[in-house]
């Protein structure tokens, strides 16, 4: 038989870093705290075997996975399984490649690639040559993880329990395929009822259909098509269509221009005359709208002269009006320049009251300026006169500070070397240390215990005497310690006090900085305001009052100016308009007259141009109707030519019969072309008729197979039930299930009769305890201990089943969980009997102690390994026994 006999892991999973474990005992145990790495053993031996670990099946991508199984603090990660044959078998994986897989075989020859691999793994696992090896379905029967015991104890529906059933026996591959069929089966089912429905539904349809054409077609005769053309027909009946409608147009363009012209004619055959009349009436009117439109137009002439006059009339009344205006305006405005307010103001030449003017708007802005920074002026100046004081101040300071610091330094430079002068008796320190660190030495080797361990010289209890020696030399030294410690705390408080009086002059040296800047800054602003053009020294010597006061003064004078200017070129713009205006020479028409006139013009006007429009339109409509007696005699010469009609009054009638008679005719064919259409529409629902009726055979003849398809699948089925009833595996009298749950739980004899109600039709499963003629449900009476024990047995038995490979191992993840101390004990026991090389995981040490108790005899057969990953200790604890 071939074992496992060495698993090397590098950062996998939690291990950081290259581990190696021996597997080369019958039994091999980790123990550890949960966290530490367990169940990644397991996942590290499922990996490398088959490249996958099943609790992590559902992580939907390849680099989801890498993040699980690759350790945080590196980018790849290797398991290596070294068999007895001698086999190698490696994967590896990193974060930016694919996964790797090599394999030596017996002989160091190597296997690269997934497929090459697990065919070689097949071939030389396998018990024999006929029989047959799958790595995956060895690993479900060998490797119980403990998420599939807590599957089997958490489940809550018997589907849910016959799947971890499934999957603790091994056989996930036959449930499947049970799975599949009974999808399959459903959906041929689903087809079939499809396909009958079908049938039924075309059967029905095709009898209404049948009832529906005898019903409707009973009097048609088929003999009356065998002769009838259908196209000489329907040519024969658009001609008279058309022929029908050329006489509808005809007659509605007759009746259309008849009733224009209606007022004009009674007798048709008088219309040419009728028209001869018109047209000399029609002259006559347009020779009195020739009259009118000549007085029209000099009339027109008339009034525009008349309103040129008008025009010229107003604009010299308007002319006297503003003259007069003006005069008065002139009055007022030299009474105004006479008032004693200008009257220093007239004897000066108006160019010298505008330079006064000017120099008073530069006074104003000179005030005005001043009135805007007097007040920081004062403020800046005052500023000016006090930081250079306090600039002195903080000199002074800065220079007595420093002389105390220079007094501080000489009293610590004093000390230091008092401090150096018996420093040298710190060179017991080293000493003291040397024989610190021979003593610790000499305790951790117990064969330096009676010897020196550098002359080798015999020396009894040399550790009690490295002791009273360390204790002397410690006894010596306090002494000059404490001198040496006094003399420190006495440098290390001038020190400080140096440090603080340096902190205090920058904190002065800052502020003197500071005050420095400001007094530039303070200059800088003086210097702007007293550099403008419009600072003047003596307007700032004033207050903000006086300021004031000959601001208004100013702006006084310069509105009083500014008035007395604009008084006099107003005056002077007035004088010479009535200067320009005098030489002006009036017509001397009346205004009242020439109105007159112009109403009486405007009167005549309006009454010609109401004759000229209604002539205009007495002619249009005359004109309007003469045209429509035209059209109307060109329309009955046509129709008289063309239907043969002499006498004009006997159109309308004749126009009449024609539609008449073309109407007639087309009924008829109509009436023949509808039966032969029912003939042809008959025949075609026939011929479909006969068409679906063959086309029911093909659904016909498709329900018989998925029939035939679904028989099939049911005796499969019940083939699979046979061959891998899980009933018959485990309800057996024989059942090594039975036995070894029996054997796991010694004192509950009301358990022993245990049934496992297995339906697999139905893919379901129900634990039931048997007594007194009654079944119970074991999820009711059953603990979860007693329910792991059910789930372990059942892979026990599998496992010593499998008569298939040449491996021969059985791996269980924390086999006691949730067991009272009777069921470790027996466990205990089971896992001590079974002929294989047995790994398992636990986190209670007290039972490692127990299996180690029980198994003393065969302790050089076991392995066990201390788990602690915080530490990255991995250690065979019964190595250093």
């Amino acid at each position: 038989m071939i074992r496992i006999e060495q698993v090397k892991i590098n950062n996998f999973r939690n291990f950081d870093g290259e581990y190696k474990f021996d597997f080369s005992k019958d039994v091999t145990i980790f123990l550890g705290d949960n966290g530490n790495g367990k169940s990644s053993i397991f996942d590290a031996i499922q990996w490398c075997l088959t490249g996958s670990i099943e609790r992590f099946n559902d992580i939907p991508n390849l680099e989801t996975l890498k993040n699980v199984l690759i350790n945080k603090n590196t980018n790849d990660c290797f398991v290596e399984i070294k068999f007895t044959d001698n086999t190698i078998l490696k994967r590896i994986i990193s974060r930016k490649g694919k996964v790797l897989v090599r394999c030596l075989d017996a002989n160091n020859n190597s296997i690269k690639s997934d497929k090459n691999v697990k065919q070689y793994l097949e071939k030389a696992f396998k018990a024999t040559s006929s029989s047959s090896f799958d790595v995956n379905n060895f690993m479900k029967s060998s490797l119980l993880a403990q998420d599939q015991v807590l599957d089997f104890i958490a489940s809550d529906s018997a589907n849910e329990r016959y799947k971890v059933l499934s999957s603790i026996l091994g056989m996930d591959d036959i449930t499947s395929l049970k799975t599949n069929y009974e999808q399959v089966k459903n959906i041929l089912k689903i087809e079939i009822d499809k396909k009958y429905n079908l049938v039924t539904s075309r059967k029905e349809e095709l009898k209404l259909q049948k009832s529906n054409i005898d019903n409707k077609y009973t009097n048609i005769n088929i003999e009356d098509s065998n002769n009838f053309n259908i196209k000489d027909k329907q040519t024969e009946k658009d001609r008279l269509l058309e022929n029908k409608f050329q006489a509808e147009r005809n007659l509605k363009e007759f009746n259309s221009q008849a009733k224009n012209i209606d007022k004009y004619i009674e007798d048709l055959n008088l219309i040419s005359e009728n028209i001869s009349t018109l047209n000399s009436k029609n002259q006559e009117l347009q020779n009195q709208q020739e009259k009118i439109m000549k007085v029209l137009v000099l009339n027109k002439k008339d009034l525009k002269e008349n309103d040129k006059f008008i025009q010229q009339v107003k604009i010299e009344e308007d002319l006297l009006s503003k003259n007069s205006a003006q005069e008065e305006e002139l009055k007022n405005i030299e009474s105004q320049l006479s008032n004693s307010d200008f009257n220093k103001l007239t004897s000066e030449p108006d160019k010298d009251v505008r330079n006064k003017m000017l120099h008073l708007y530069h006074k104003t802005e000179e005030y005005k300026y001043a009135l805007k920074y007097i007040d920081d002026f004062n403020e800046l100046s005052k500023l000016g006169a006090q930081i250079p004081k306090d600039i002195q101040k903080l000199k002074q300071k800065i220079k007595q500070i420093s002389d105390e610091i220079q007094t501080l330094k000489n009293q610590k430079g004093i000390l230091q070397s008092e401090f150096l002068s018996i420093s040298s008796t710190e060179k017991l320190d080293p000493l003291i240390q040397l024989v610190q660190e021979a003593s610790i030495f000499v305790k951790s080797h117990h064969e330096f215990e009676n010897s020196c361990p550098v002359c080798k010289q015999t020396f009894p209890q040399s550790a009690k005497e490295f002791d009273n020696r360390l204790s002397h030399l410690l006894q010596e030294s306090n002494v000059t310690v404490e001198k040496l410690s006094n003399y420190r705390n006495k440098i290390q408080e001038l020190e400080e006090t140096i440090s603080n009086k340096q902190k205090q002059s920058h904190i002065f040296q800052s502020d003197l900085s500071q005050r420095q800047n400001e007094e530039r800054e303070v200059k800088d602003r003086i210097s702007t305001i007293t550099n403008d053009l419009l600072y003047l020294k003596v307007n700032f010597n004033y207050e903000k009052n006086q300021l004031s006061i000959l601001l208004n003064s100013s702006e006084s004078r310069i509105k009083k100016r500014e008035q007395y200017l604009e008084l006099k070129m107003r005056k002077s713009n007035i004088e010479r308009k009535l200067e320009e205006d005098s030489d002006i020479e009036f017509s001397g028409l009346n205004l009242k007259t020439l109105l007159e006139e112009k109403a009486k013009l405007e009167k005549i006007q309006v009454k010609n141009l109401t004759l000229e429009e209604q002539l205009k339109l007495k002619i249009e409509k005359q004109n309007k109707d003469l045209a429509a007696l035209k059209d109307f005699d060109k329309l009955l010469n046509v129709f008289s030519n063309h239907y043969k009609v002499k006498n004009y009054n006997d159109i309308l009638k004749h126009l009449s019969y024609v539609i008449d008679e073309k109407d007639r005719k087309i009924n008829s064919i109509t009436r023949e072309m509808n039966n032969y259409h029912l003939i042809i529409e008959y025949s075609t629902l026939k011929n479909d008729l006969e068409e679906k009726e063959k086309s029911i055979f093909e659904p016909q003849k498709s329900l018989e197979y998925l029939k035939t398809k679904l028989q099939l699948i049911d005796r499969e089925l019940n083939r699979i039930n046979n061959a891998y009833s899980f009933d018959q595996i485990i309800n057996s009298n024989e059942s090594t299930i039975q036995q070894y749950f029996n054997y796991l739980n010694p004192n509950v004899s009301s358990y022993r009769n245990l049934n496992l109600n297995i339906d697999d039709k139905a893919n379901t499963l129900d634990i039931e305890i048997i007594g007194n003629n009654k079944s119970v449900k074991a999820v009711n009476v059953l603990s979860s201990g007693q329910l792991n024990v059910l789930a372990i047995s059942i892979f026990i038995a599998k496992n010593i089943s499998q008569s298939n490979s040449l491996i021969d191992f059985i791996a269980i993840d924390d086999p006691i969980q949730n067991m009272d101390d009777i069921n470790q004990f027996s466990m205990i026991d089971i896992l001590s009997q079974l002929k294989k090389q047995v790994i398992f995981t636990t986190h209670d040490a007290k039972y490692v102690n127990l299996f180690l108790k029980k198994n003393e005899l065969r302790l050089d057969d076991i392995s066990v390994y201390y788990l602690d990953s915080e530490n990255n200790s991995y250690e065979n604890i019964l190595d250093n026994n």
